[in-house]
């Protein structure tokens, strides 16, 4: 996958004096990114040492174990554990903010690197995100017609359409058409999780898909008649033959169908609902006051939230959908 990682180690210099458990766990994650960076791919690594005097302190310790590449801030340990997780919000979110505000934050990452992935706990945080711009024109129709919270994002997204889907543009008419209407439905789902947080309403606006997407109107009214009559007759409601609106109605319907599959390739992608459901929330409300293991504890065991802050999205990823009629 084209993808590269970008990730927040915390060490502690009082575990660093601990040579056993040093070695083992730095070794550990410098062979991973050691061996990514030899493979080509260009990860990027924020070490922040908590209780070192300065930047050449941390970086005398971490160098002898390969790590003399990374990137690295020194934060004081005289501050209580609320205090010192402030601090390092604050460092993770402007280096996020200024280098990586493409990556998308995710707990399960085995599907993107194979045998030479990192060790998948003790991360403060990781991001993957686009290590091409291949696909520009996928990534075009995610940035024009998403939500705002993703759109920084889109490339990585349409890296992810292409990998696991099988959605990319080509020469081809039948296949540019699939790979165009599936970022669509994407655009649309995002859209609606970013709806069903209340961090903004449900405003997709199918006009705007057609001409970001350059999608033959007819051939979607084509397709959204037969695969009303075939496979979903309930979707009637949303085709008003007699409105001016009649096509996009008829691409709504079109992207109603593939939902369903959009939304299991995504969840097995990201290693299971909860995984995803983390990666999309973290996204919008990003908690780096905590690893991100502890923060999806805390959300999903509603010691940082009330249920009925979550309710609504989780449901949202878990059934593909929530009636935003009922509002």
């Amino acid at each position: 996958m084209n993808l590269n990682f970008a990730l927040i180690y915390v060490l502690h210099n009082a575990f660093a004096a601990d040579s056993a458990c040093a070695n083992t766990d730095l070794l550990r994650r410098s062979n991973a990114w050691l061996q990514r960076c030899n493979s080509g791919h260009r990860d990027e690594l924020l070490i922040v040492g908590v209780g070192f005097k300065s930047e050449d302190d941390l970086l005398a310790v971490v160098r002898p174990y390969g790590l003399g590449g990374a990137q690295v801030k020194a934060v004081e340990n005289e501050a209580g554990e609320d205090e010192l997780g402030e601090c390092i919000q604050l460092v993770a979110q402007r280096w996020i903010a200024a280098r990586h505000k493409a990556a998308i934050p995710m707990l399960d990452w085995t599907q993107f690197t194979g045998d030479t992935a990192y060790p998948k706990v003790g991360w403060w945080w990781c991001g993957v995100k686009t290590a091409t711009d291949e696909q520009t024109a996928l990534a075009e129709i995610l940035g024009t017609v998403g939500p705002d919270s993703f759109r920084h994002q889109a490339m990585t997204w349409a890296v992810i359409l292409t990998d696991h889907m099988g959605s990319e543009s080509s020469e081809d008419e039948t296949e540019n058409y699939e790979a165009s209407i599936t970022a669509l439905t994407l655009a649309y789902w995002l859209t609606g999780f970013d709806a069903a947080t209340e961090n903004s309403f449900f405003d997709f606006s199918a006009g705007t898909a057609f001409d970001a997407s350059g999608l033959d109107r007819l051939r979607v009214g084509f397709e959204a008649g037969r695969s009303h009559q075939a496979k979903a007759s309930c979707l009637a409601e949303y085709l008003d033959f007699c409105d001016d609106d009649f096509s996009n109605s008829c691409l709504i319907a079109c992207l109603d169908l593939r939902i369903s599959e959009v939304r299991e390739s995504l969840s097995k992608t990201f290693g299971g609902d909860a995984a995803l459901f983390w990666s999309l929330y973290s996204s919008i409300f990003p908690n780096l006051k905590v690893s991100m293991c502890e923060g999806m504890d805390d959300l999903l065991g509603l010691r940082s939230v009330e249920m009925a802050e979550i309710d609504r999205p989780w449901r949202f990823v878990t059934e593909g959908w929530v009636d935003f009629a009922e509002e």
